[in-house]
């Protein structure tokens, strides 16, 4: 079964695409703590990371 979250993680800085929809969302992983400029970009950052078998907050 194909992954609906496509993630990229250079640093500190997450890329997390949505393949469904064909967006890109953003966000920032430190110490296991995902932070974003938007609630929307924080959700789906946060789904994306667990989808792909990152451990978060």
């Amino acid at each position: 079964m194909k992954k609906r979250y496509e993630v990229n993680v250079k640093g500190i800085n997450v890329t997390v695409r949505d393949t469904a929809l064909g967006q890109n969302f953003f966000g920032k992983l430190i110490d296991g703590k995902v932070s974003a400029n938007s609630s929307i970009d924080l959700k789906m950052v946060w789904k994306g990371l667990k989808e792909n078998g990152f451990e978060c907050k």
